[in-house]
């Protein structure tokens, strides 16, 4: 017999299986829903544009977005690679540099797609190696070297440009392929550079040995303190003569109190006699060749004082020559004069003929050698200034720097004299002054520097131009990366700026060129009294990236020093 329920428990029933079912069908609804607007919309991979060596590798972050812009942290996203000749990425994003080029790395899921731009560059060497090294070569030999790159594993590395540098090109050169030319003796560092890794060879540089060595003339007469360089000629072992300029030559004199030889062959007369002068290779002495030097006595007849009249200007040297005259009247050279000043209250005069007035008066000097004396007579006095001449007559100097001016004195006869007094004096002390020629600049402006002296006077023409700009510094923010919520309240970022001229010193009151590269994202605006710089996100603008380029303007209103740049960042107005 079956059993009905009574009314009240079957509505008790009915009423729980009906909302056990409605709130089954909301789930359902709702998982729907859920499925439907997660689905991604957008992917965007990071870095979207860089670089990568052969060999190495770079990983990229693939991100999913809704249709409401939301990151999806579930999705999986697949990457693949155009041209894997070039490049190839694993599946967990790993980027690995397969040959020099360029590829798109693409990310997609759910049907939406997100790309990269990869340039993979050659490998980086880990060194360099020079085949042969190290090198021995004579003067004039030719050598090819081999500069191979390698990566850490030593395995060498082709394609890459190789330059070639020598450490002392007079000693030896290097061509662009490595080929290198002796061209003197020593040594020197052959440098072979691959993306900035470089390696080296040692090159040695000899001689060519000498064969033979002859003097010419094989007798020479000379006076005592007479100079002269024989001609030396080398050869080598087949009889080919050899360059002497820079090769070491061992010289001696057989009779040093006679004559003398030094180290590039000067001889030298002593005393009355006869040398033997010899030349002789430094590697094999057996190697020379000789001459034979007489020396005779000279004695001096004349001394001739040059010049022989005139003015002697007070406390101004001046310098005086003596000629020395043998019997025959020929020149003597290398004999000592004795100079001595007959009136040393009115003039002095030192052992090489400069003489100097003391006190207005008649001078008198004489010049002496062996037994031959000459006598002078000059008039000391003070020729008065004929003219001042400043130079530059115009110029320009940065306020609180210096420029020196030059002020040239010559007296009237036309001679530039240095023992005059000079008063120099500015026009506009607000915007520069001078002492002893060195102007500093003060303030923006111009000023005229007058230099005097004995009545007489000229001016140069000064302007003090503004510190010119060399930097814009960002103070209030850690790079020079801005971000910008557009279509919300107070949609811009205030930047601090601090104009510095090159010693870093702040400078005030300078208007800048301010320029944006995308004006539709945002741009900005400056305010000179507070050195706050106003960027501002463009009405009606959807958002996106723009570059804000701020330079200072000069003086004469043209841009002046870097150029600073903020990247700005103005995110997409959020949908109500």
């Amino acid at each position: 017999m079956r059993v009905i329920p009574t009314a009240p428990l079957f509505a008790r029933r009915f009423a729980a299986l009906l909302v056990a079912s409605t709130s089954l069908l909301a789930l359902s609804g709702c998982e729907s829903l859920v499925r439907r607007t997660r689905e991604a919309e957008s992917i965007t991979l990071a870095p979207n544009n860089f670089q990568v060596s052969v060999n190495a590798s770079v990983r990229i972050v693939g991100t999913a977005f809704d249709r409401d812009g939301n990151s999806i942290g579930t999705a999986t996203i697949r990457y693949s690679s155009t041209n894997n000749a070039v490049a190839t990425v694993t599946g967990d994003g790993l980027v690995i540099g397969v040959s020099p080029g360029q590829t798109i790395i693409a990310g997609e899921a759910n049907g939406a797609r997100g790309e990269a731009t990869v340039t993979v560059v050659p490998e980086i060497p880990d060194n360099i190696q020079i085949q042969p090294s190290p090198v021995t070569l004579r003067r004039g030999n030719v050598r090819q070297l081999t500069a191979t790159p390698r990566n850490a594993a030593g395995t060498p590395i082709t394609g890459l440009s190789v330059t070639w540098q020598s450490s002392n090109s007079a000693i030896a050169s290097v061509s662009p392929s490595g080929e290198v030319t002796a061209l003197a003796p020593g040594s020197v560092v052959i440098t072979a550079t691959a993306n900035q890794i470089s390696g080296s060879a040692q090159v040695t540089v000899t001689e060519i040995p000498i064969g033979s060595i002859s003097l010419s003339p094989l007798t020479r007469g000379i006076q005592v303190n007479e100079e002269f360089v024989p001609e030396l000629t080398l050869r080598d072992t087949a009889g080919n003569v050899l360059g002497s300029l820079g090769r070491p030559i061992n010289w001696t004199s057989n009779s040093t109190i006679t004559a003398s030889v030094n180290s590039a062959g000067v001889v030298r007369g002593l005393r009355a006699g006869t040398a033997r002068i010899t030349a002789a290779s430094p590697d094999n002495p057996a190697v020379n060749g000789s001459m034979d030097v007489t020396v005779s006595e000279r004695v001096v007849q004349t001394v001739v004082i040059s010049p022989r009249t005139g003015f002697l200007r007070l406390a101004v040297p001046r310098q005086l020559s003596a000629q020395l005259l043998d019997s025959l009247g020929q020149t003597v050279a290398g004999r000592v004069v004795t100079w001595t000043s007959l009136t040393p209250t009115i003039a002095s005069i030192n052992s090489n003929g400069r003489a100097t007035g003391i006190a207005l008066g008649t001078a008198r000097f004489t010049a002496s050698v062996d037994n031959a004396v000459d006598t002078v007579q000059f008039t000391v006095t003070r020729i008065p200034v004929g003219d001042i001449t400043l130079s530059p007559s115009q110029t320009s100097v940065i306020q609180g720097k210096t420029v020196t001016l030059t002020a040239v004195v010559r007296d009237s006869v036309g001679e530039e004299v240095t023992d005059r007094t000079i008063t120099w004096q500015t026009s506009n002390a607000t915007v520069a002054t001078v002492i002893s020629g060195v102007v500093t600049g003060v303030s923006t402006g111009s000023a005229s520097i007058t230099a005097t002296t004995e009545s007489r006077s000229d001016a140069s023409s000064v302007t003090v131009l503004q510190v010119p700009v060399d930097s814009i510094a960002l103070a209030n923010i850690g790079d020079a990366n801005v971000t910008i919520n557009a279509a919300a309240p107070g949609n811009n970022r205030q930047v601090q700026l601090e104009l510095l001229d090159a010693d870093g010193s702040t400078v005030l009151n300078r208007n800048l060129v301010i320029t944006s590269t995308s004006p539709s994202v945002a741009n900005a605006s400056w305010t000179q009294s507070t050195r706050i710089l106003t960027v501002t996100a463009t009405t009606g603008t959807t958002g996106g990236t723009t570059t804000i380029r701020v330079r200072a303007l000069g003086q004469s209103g043209n841009p002046e020093g870097k150029t600073t740049s903020i990247v700005v960042t103005v995110n997409p107005p959020v949908s109500p």
